[in-house]
């Protein structure tokens, strides 16, 4: 209707303009009406967003005005400039006569009051005048015209719909191409999440987000968060590699996941993008991508919201945020969030000082700046700030369980763990800035995003003896045991991105682009063994680890007819990075020692500290034992190391300088066709490609002599999609279909070396991760997401994910069995399931809205079916490659079910709000990541039953 009225030329009526005028007060809260629509919306459901029509799957609907108070009047109705308006006639004047025809009235002259409405389909700008007819809710007179400066709209009317309804439909908008659009007129796969959608599911950080969506599968261990997408994704996550899941926040890339777990606070949404994004989303999209895309400061709305949070395990949370206004052009948006709770793991042990793994103690917060000076610039500047505090991920070992003859699902207590030595931690900082200017020359417009990420990440592995079973026999381990890992990375990141493009009202929407990343990575890891004899563990000590990135990229989409459309993109990315450091393995000699008898070896205890970046060595010549001096900052107050090498021992040498340089270039493009078969039913088929980039290894021999490669290639992988998107029945009935078919070539595997036995019984054995291309496989699957609203307020849905990933072809050696290569066996992958891809994932749930005079009532009940899958390419089953019996070599998650429930109450104003949840109410235990090597079988888990009230109150 707003399009039709701004498109008339001929003749201005006053009815249609008071229409206009009132369709805009009803819609102004609306997010659709941003989009003005062609399509009327219904008259008897006005709230009810309804989907674009088929010219608006080709984004023309963004060619009408917006519904702002600037927009221009129609033609023949030209703004007041010198003359006063109407409301001065005096009252006995008689009424001025009717708009004259298209053209004829002077610039500058005020709108008069139009005449009575016309017969059905009279048209003739030259008929009679007639006089004006009194009509609600405001006399014509004291309209103001709709650009004039301070002007306002009308009051709603007494029978409208309350500001606050949650019965409205919300269209949900989408950026997967860059440009914003409805999520059904998107030609591709993509689940979006409103922070309600977030809120209400119970998901608090990134890694909850698995259990709402059946595609994703996100895994955390030692702080580092993994993702997969369609069985696609990468557990290779530190400076020699990168993920296979792009991470945004606001359209910056984020270089390292482990970055982003607890931003989900204050947003607007966060988007999965299903299938490689390469061409517009950038590097290492080969899996997807997922955005989240922060809530804006609004222009001239003041606003504050706060909730506060608690529930078992002493988990507190609160958020909060407010809204600032300053004059029409400027606003500022500030947000916060904080959480706390006890760890979800229990000590078994004696020693009950020490805490076990996963408490928390994490706080964010985000300041934003929104300025439009003119209809044509947009400034947006943000900052945030995340810390991460806690007794970190520790995990469980289940290999002594397994050992004594217990499957996985038979272990009691899972996070029932025996704890020694150090007490574990992490703490993770992470800060950012961001500026965005955007430009709208017309034709072109310019859009430029500017950023800087700074992360720098912290942890201490705690000491454990594995998991506590019946007839446990911890006798033969020594509680006063110092042997752990250090951690210690940071990552600091430039980014840039210039991007040119026609307005989404062009017939061929086109976009070019360029790219650039710098990032300077430094990482330390080291290893301690206490009363290991003679090793005395590892170092990784790496102060210099850059990487850039370049791509251009051009994509566009056109309209071949009025229903029907082509896509066609390229990028072109050129990857450098390089390493320089240093890496050792530390035993101790003690030919030449010539004091007392020794004993115990004692090295990592109480007070120990490592040199990390104070290390001034890196070179592979010179004294071993300097060397090994030259990495340790401060000796524990138990440590006999230091007074051994006094008293004549040494170090043998281990070192192995990590000088590594890799660069690529590779192309990625993608082909793409969608079809209106009606204006509620699209078709689409696309054709993309996508890159994950190469690297290089750490520069280690191993037990039987070999040196790993120091380099691997970029994997890739040919994506084919066809789906189809629907509604029915007034959006009543919202069905999704996709169908795909990967092909993957130059797989990357990380495969764990133990580099010896354990040091001591329970320890972890020394070891390193490596990377390899070995492998060719094939994903195909089917995915369909169903959303029906049922009479009495009842909702269904249901999403489904199919997938049958097998490799193809592709042999490695099997690291678990044994530390020394030449006795690992050759294991042909042929067959094989891909790892982190079940067969059949089934989300499905049910929820109601009820409606009475004191408020809103609403429950949600949800639930996850996850097939059995493995999660690594070996699909161990507790048997060697011989089918001889391992306990240990079992990598296999069986199919389990969640469940997730949510109750509330929300006051008719919208203000207020109440919610009680339970999230995981049968408290299964799942496996989310894996670490296997001999004599470890290190598993880490989803968080346990939650269970909470949430209260919350919007200004």
């Amino acid at each position: 209707m707003i399009g039709s009225v701004f498109r008339r030329r001929q003749l201005v009526l006053k009815s249609a303009l008071l229409l206009n005028v009132a369709l805009l007060s009803l819609r102004s809260g609306d997010a659709e009406a941003q989009e003005a629509k062609p399509r009327t919306p219904a008259a008897s459901k006005p709230k009810v967003t309804k989907k674009k029509a088929a010219p608006a799957r080709r984004l023309v609907a963004q060619a009408a005005p917006a519904p702002a108070p600037a927009a221009p009047p129609p033609a023949g109705a030209a703004p007041p400039a010198a003359a006063p308006p109407p409301a001065a006639t005096p009252p006995a004047a008689p009424p001025p006569a009717a708009t004259p025809p298209a053209g004829a009235a002077p610039a500058g002259a005020p709108i008069a009051p139009p005449p009575a409405p016309l017969p059905a389909g009279a048209t003739d700008p030259a008929a009679p005048a007639v006089p004006a007819a009194p009509m609600e809710p405001a006399p014509a007179p004291e309209l103001a015209p709709l650009n004039a400066p301070g002007a306002e709209l009308p009051p709603p009317a007494a029978d409208e719909e309350p500001a606050f309804d949650p019965t409205d439909v919300e269209t949900v908008k989408v950026t997967v191409d860059r440009r914003e659009r409805n999520i059904q007129d998107y030609p591709g796969s993509v689940t979006a999440f409103t922070q309600d959608d977030l809120t209400r599911t119970g998901i608090r950080n990134v890694r909850d987000m698995a259990a709402a969506s059946p595609s994703l599968e996100i895994g955390t261990q030692e702080g580092n968060t993994e993702m997969y997408i369609r069985g696609v994704g990468s557990n290779y996550n530190t400076e020699l590699g990168d993920p296979a899941v792009a991470n945004h926040i606001d359209g910056v890339y984020i270089s390292r996941p482990r970055g982003v777990g607890s931003m989900l606070f204050d947003l607007e949404r966060v988007e999965v993008n299903r299938g490689p994004q390469g061409t517009l989303r950038g590097r290492n999209a080969t899996a997807g991508s997922l955005n989240i895309i922060t809530a804006k400061p609004k222009l001239g709305e003041w606003g504050a919201s706060t909730s506060y949070q608690m529930g078992n395990y002493s988990s507190r949370a609160t958020q909060g945020m407010i809204n600032i206004p300053v004059g029409d052009t400027l606003a500022f948006r500030f947000a916060g969030f904080g959480e706390t709770h006890d760890a979800y793991y229990k000590n078994a042990g004696p020693i009950r000082t020490l805490e076990p793994s996963e408490s928390a103690n994490s706080m964010a917060f985000r300041g934003s700046a929104k300025w439009e000076p003119s209809k044509i610039v947009s400034v947006l500047l943000k900052g945030d700030w995340t810390q991460e505090k806690g007794t970190g991920y520790g995990g469980t070992n289940i290999a002594p369980a397994l050992n004594a003859g217990f499957l996985p699902q038979e272990i009691p207590d899972v996070r029932n763990v025996y704890y020694r030595g150090p007490q574990g931690s992490q703490n993770m900082k992470h800060w950012g800035l961001h500026g965005e200017v955007n430009v709208d020359l017309g034709p072109v417009q310019i859009g430029y995003i500017g950023a800087y990420r700074d992360l720098n990440y912290s942890s201490t592995s705690p000491g454990n003896a594995g998991v506590n079973f019946p007839g446990r026999n911890v006798d033969n381990y020594t509680l006063d045991n110092w042997s752990t890992s250090y951690w210690h990375t940071t990552s600091k990141s430039h980014i840039h991105e210039l991007r040119l493009y026609a307005p989404d009202t062009a017939r061929v929407r086109w976009t070019l682009g360029g790219f650039f990343l710098d990032e300077q990575q430094q990482v330390m890891l080291y290893n301690v063994s206490d009363k290991a004899g003679g090793y005395l563990g590892g170092e990784y000590n790496m102060p210099k680890v850059p990487t850039r990135s370049y791509a251009g990229f051009a994509d566009a989409t056109f309209d071949i007819l009025k229903q029907w459309r082509g896509t066609a993109g390229l990028r072109v990315t050129t990857e450098k990075r390089s390493r320089d450091g240093i890496g050792n393995q530390y035993s101790l000699n003690t030919s030449g020692y010539t004091g007392a008898p020794i004993g115990d070896v004692r090295y990592g205890t109480e007070g120990y500290q490592a040199a990390d970046r104070a290390r001034t060595l890196y070179s592979a010549a010179g004294d071993p034992t300097a060397n090994f001096l030259n990495g340790v900052g401060r000796f524990g107050a138990r440590d006999n190391v230091n007074s051994l090498i006094d008293q004549g021992a040494t170090v043998n040498d281990g070192r192995a300088e990590q000088h590594g340089k890799y660069s690529d270039t590779f192309v990625d493009f993608r082909l793409g066709t969608d079809y209106d078969l009606t204006e509620d039913n699209l078709l689409y088929i696309i054709f993309s490609t996508g890159h994950q980039s190469g690297g290089f290894n750490d520069n280690t021999v191993l037990p039987g002599g070999e040196n790993i490669a120091k380099q691997f290639k970029p994997e890739s992988i040919y994506a084919t999609e066809i789906g189809s998107k629907n509604e029915f029945f007034d959006r009543k009935l919202v069905a999704n279909v996709a169908a795909f078919w990967y092909e993957y070539r130059d797989q990357q595997f990380q495969v764990v070396q133990a580099l010896g036995p354990p040091p001591t019984e329970g320890a972890t054995p020394p070891s390193t991760a490596w990377r390899l291309n070995a492998a060719q496989s094939r994903v195909l699957g089917l995915e369909a997401e169903l959303t029906g609203r049922l009479p009495a307020g009842f909702t269904g849905t249901v999403a489904a994910t199919l997938l049958d990933a097998r490799f193809t072809s592709g042999t490695v050696n099997d690291a678990r069995v044994d530390y020394d290569p030449t006795k690992q066996p050759e294991v042909n992958l042929d067959g094989n399931r891909l790892p982190r891809a079940p067969v059949a994932t089934v989300n499905y749930g049910i929820s109601q809205l009820i409606t009475t005079d004191v408020g809103y009532f609403d429950w949600m009940l949800s639930a996850q079916t996850r097939s059995k899958h493995y999660f690594t390419h070996f699909n161990g089953e507790g048997y060697d490659t011989k089918g001889n019996v391992n306990p240990n070599l079992s990598d296999v998650q069986p199919a389990y079910t969640r469940l997730d429930a949510n109750v509330g109450f929300t006051l008719p104003s919208g203000r207020a709000r109440i919610d009680g949840f339970i999230n995981n109410l049968t408290n299964t235990a799942y496996m989310t990541t894996l670490i296997n090597v001999p004599n470890l079988n290190l598993r880490f888990y989803n968080p346990p039953r939650l269970v909470g009230v949430r209260m919350t109150l919007t200004l």
